[in-house]
């Protein structure tokens, strides 16, 4: 078929053969640019004030109106010298439907003609033609009309620049298309970006749904046709089964489980996760945490959790027919780990008393322990002291010592139990009097001949008496670097 070129005034239309050809009669029907099969997006082309740069360059401007995303043919743009041939230029739309061309080489007070051209599979469209005006040397140029936003009162020369009030409408679901139910707006450039050239978008909330949109099966009329078709409709679809990993790498603030979905249901899993809560059977109107979509196997991290507390997770799966969860799993998070507050050694700590229990060849007696200087690390409180002698003898050999907690805690200190044959001892501990939990070894030898370290049993906060004691008749008793830890 010819292609045809239809050229539009103010109040009339000319059908013209080819792009210079004369008025030609044809027998109706003929190509129709305006039959929703040839041009289903209704755009037409428009022909723009020609930007003038300079004496010489010019940028031609076309507009198709109305615009819509749906638009699926070509623009270009065309122009000649007085009495000359046009000539044409490729131009691309942007998304509000505009398109250029930039042109140089003009002759300087010439006048020049520019049309719009839209290019569909059957026909191609011409505008009106819009004359402009190269000026001379020597000229303001600006836009000199006092009705247009940017008016400039010191231009001398029209340079096409002007900018008018704009209508349109705001897309707020970015599908190229605004809300049919809302009013336009008019205002001066720039538009928001959100700006559109259309009003026909029957629901704007959904980027699925606006003029020509296909079919998603969901249930929603996509195509804004005024009816749910039947490839709109919603399938008969089933829940997704879906089951819930048992959670691991549990710490204090975290845990990882997830799911396995077993079956989608007859339809695409469209998100999945698990759903977490302090209480049993947790939905999604508790703490949500996603994995993505699909079928299958998937892990899921969970963070944010409270230390020491007992959570309940469950898989879900969503597909068009709702969400299904998975078995509800329990877990508890771990103690948050301790923390270090102070250290202490026998120079440093303060409000010490200390006593060991000795046999003089006459009778029992006491003495302090003593500070030596072959700690674990520098010196250490001993006993017996230098004097008396390796004398000790089974009864009360202690160092007692105030220590404040600011919250829950415990100890961890270094000790030597020297006696010859035999391992280290761990000693008695108590807190105001009363006897606690033994200390545990934590590191270091059994050896009497090493030294070896303890944690004591947790102490709860506030002002205490600590005593470390020893009761069996070893040669030689030590204590070393007293370290505080508190729980978060």
């Amino acid at each position: 078929m010819k292609k045809l070129i239809w050229m539009f005034f103010t109040f009339s239309a000319v059908l013209v053969a080819g792009c210079f050809g004369e008025p030609i009669s044809w027998d109706l029907p003929h190509e129709n640019p305006l039959d929703p099969a040839i041009n289903p997006s209704a755009s037409l082309p428009q022909v723009q004030s020609t930007l003038i740069l300079s004496n010489s360059e010019a940028i031609l401007r076309g507009q198709l109106v109305p615009y819509s995303p749906s638009f699926n043919g070509l623009v270009a743009l065309e122009w000649r010298g007085d009495g000359g041939d046009w000539a044409r230029v490729a131009a691309s739309e942007n998304s509000l439907g505009a398109f250029d061309s930039p042109l140089s080489d003009l002759t300087p007070g010439a006048t020049y003609a520019s049309r719009a051209i839209m290019m569909l599979e059957e026909v191609e469209l011409a505008s009106e033609e819009r004359l402009f005006f190269m000026p001379f040397e020597n000229e303001e140029l600006g836009c000199t009309d006092q009705g247009a936003c940017n008016y400039d009162p010191n231009a001398t020369f029209n340079d096409g620049s002007c900018e008018f009030e704009v209508t349109y409408w705001l897309d707020l679901d970015e599908d190229g298309f605004g809300d049919e139910g809302m009013q336009p707006v008019s205002d001066c450039p720039p538009l928001p970006e959100n700006a559109v050239m259309n009003g026909t978008d029957c629901d704007d909330a959904l980027s699925s749904v606006y003029p020509g949109a296909v079919a998603t099966a969901e249930g929603v009329d996509n195509d804004c046709s005024g009816e749910i078709e039947d490839d709109e409709e919603l399938p008969n679809v089933n829940l997704p089964s879906i089951s819930t990993n048992v959670p691991g790498s549990i710490t204090a603030s975290s845990a990882v489980s997830g799911g396995t979905i077993s079956d989608e249901g007859g339809a695409s899993v469209t998100s999945r996760g698990v759903v977490v809560s302090t209480s049993v059977n947790p939905t999604l109107e508790d703490d949500v945490f996603y994995s993505g979509d699909g079928g299958g196997f998937f892990t899921t991290n969970i963070m944010g959790l409270e230390s020491s507390t007992t959570y309940h997770v469950r898989g879900f799966a969503t597909n068009q027919g709702g969400t299904a969860y998975g078995a509800s799993e329990a877990f508890t998070t771990s103690s948050p780990p301790p923390i270090l507050v102070d250290q202490w050694n026998c120079e440093s700590l303060a409000g010490v008393t200390s006593s060991f229990y000795y046999w003089d060849f006459s009778s029992y007696e006491t003495a302090p322990w003593i500070v030596a200087n072959n700690g674990y690390v520098g010196s250490c409180w001993r006993a017996p002291n230098d004097e008396i002698g390796n004398t000790l003898v089974s009864g009360s050999h202690y160092v007692e010592f105030p220590l404040t907690f600011g919250g829950n805690g415990f100890l961890e200190f270094w000790l030597n139990s020297a006696n010859p044959g035999y391992p280290n001892t761990i000693p008695n501990f108590y807190v105001d009097g009363f006897l606690l939990e033994a200390p545990t070894m934590i590191a270091g030898s059994t050896s009497g001949f090493e030294w070896m370290q303890v944690r004591t049993a947790d102490i709860s906060a506030g002002a205490h008496t600590i005593r470390i004691e020893f009761t069996s008749a070893y040669y030689v008793y030590s204590i070393d670097e007293i370290d505080v830890f508190e729980y978060p």
